[in-house]
């Protein structure tokens, strides 16, 4: 329009041809400018409706990120926020920017939640671990006391089977001794 607008200039032209003209490229310009009007009021309308809607999923997947329990869980759903931003056209390069970096910061905190909890769970392993040890101990400790003192039992039981044995011998010796025909007061008082 603007070469026209040149060229109509140029143009040696009759003075109503030239006016005539003149309002045909301002009516052209003034319906460009209405169209790009609209189209740049479409744009705005479809950039605030995709943000709207990316940014609300971005924020789901940033909250599971930040508070959920299953790590697995919210790095999926950050994976496809993700690709949901990738495929969001158009949006403002401003928007898009905040929520990329939304994303990284909830990636990041992901991340630290995830590397705390397994050290958390390391430290309960290792403490359980120790208490495990403890207790092992504790039962060893209790077993050797108690062969101690089994040990402690058989040799007193031993010592008592050696001294029944002694005196079963003496006895037996006696019995030896007893004649028939004596009488039988004789004979227990002999045996005790």
């Amino acid at each position: 329009l603007k070469a026209a607008q040149n060229m109509c200039r140029d143009t040696e032209l009759q003075r109503e041809d030239r006016d005539a003209l003149r309002n045909w490229l301002q009516q052209l310009f003034e319906k460009l400018s209405i169209r790009q009007t609209e189209d740049r009021q479409q744009y705005e309308n479809a950039c605030a409706a995709n943000y709207s809607s990316t940014y609300w999923k971005v924020h789901a997947a940033c909250e599971a990120a930040r508070n959920g329990d299953d790590f697995r869980a919210a790095g999926d759903t950050l994976r496809a926020a993700q690709g949901v931003l990738k495929e969001a056209h158009p949006m403002k390069r401003e928007q898009k920017d905040a929520l990329w970096q939304q994303l990284q910061v909830a990636f990041e905190t992901l991340r630290s939640r995830r590397e705390a909890h397994r050290q958390q769970q390391e430290r309960e392993w290792a403490q359980r671990q120790k208490e495990r040890e403890q207790k092992k101990r504790e039962w060893q400790s209790r077993q050797r006391a108690r062969i101690s003192g089994l040990e402690g039992a058989i040799s007193r039981l031993e010592e008592s089977i050696s001294r029944d044995f002694d005196r079963l011998e003496e006895l037996q010796k006696k019995r030896g001794d007893v004649r028939p025909g004596r009488r039988e007061h004789e004979i227990r008082s002999q045996i005790q």
